[in-house]
């Protein structure tokens, strides 16, 4: 017997555990606006996960189990609503992603440091944060000039 099933690991022959759920990304910078890619692994294919998320957070923030909530988030499905457990995957963040938040992140409120968490049904974290930054290019200035003062010298 050969078993395929990601969400398990072989700890002696025709033995297995439940892995620990897993998320990772395949870098760690990205260009502002461009989709972010995470693969998870919820790590017990006999949990309901139907409501659980990728999350993503401010470098540094903790979702402090439930009560902060993510700046942008997607189901592990990749819909607004799943009506089965996706256990292993990939999910995108974009523009058209089926997610809950604006994309792309504002980095003038955000920064460009973040923080990507698998969160349960309850937004508490189930996985140990991956990290991504995002890079500004030169083109990119936060600064907006709204009106011009005309300063005078008082003496």
């Amino acid at each position: 017997l050969e078993v395929t099933d990601p969400t398990l690991n072989e700890v002696a022959e025709g033995q297995y555990q439940v892995r620990d759920p897993v998320l990772s990304l395949p870098k760690m910078t990205y260009a502002l606006g461009e989709p972010v890619v995470v693969s998870f692994n919820t790590g017990n294919p006999d949990k309901d996960v139907r409501n659980w998320v990728v999350g993503i957070y401010m470098r540094m923030a903790n979702p402090q189990d439930g009560s902060l909530p993510p700046i942008v988030s997607i189901k592990l499905c990749g819909l607004l609503t799943c009506d089965t457990s996706v256990h292993a995957g990939t999910v995108v963040f974009s523009e058209s992603a089926a997610i809950n938040g604006d994309w792309p992140m504002d980095v003038d409120e955000y920064g460009t440091g973040y923080d990507v968490f698998i969160l349960d049904e309850y937004g508490s974290e189930v996985t140990d944060a991956a990290m991504f930054n995002v890079d500004l290019d030169e083109s990119y200035s936060s600064f907006v000039v709204t009106e011009e003062l005309e300063v005078t010298d008082p003496t």
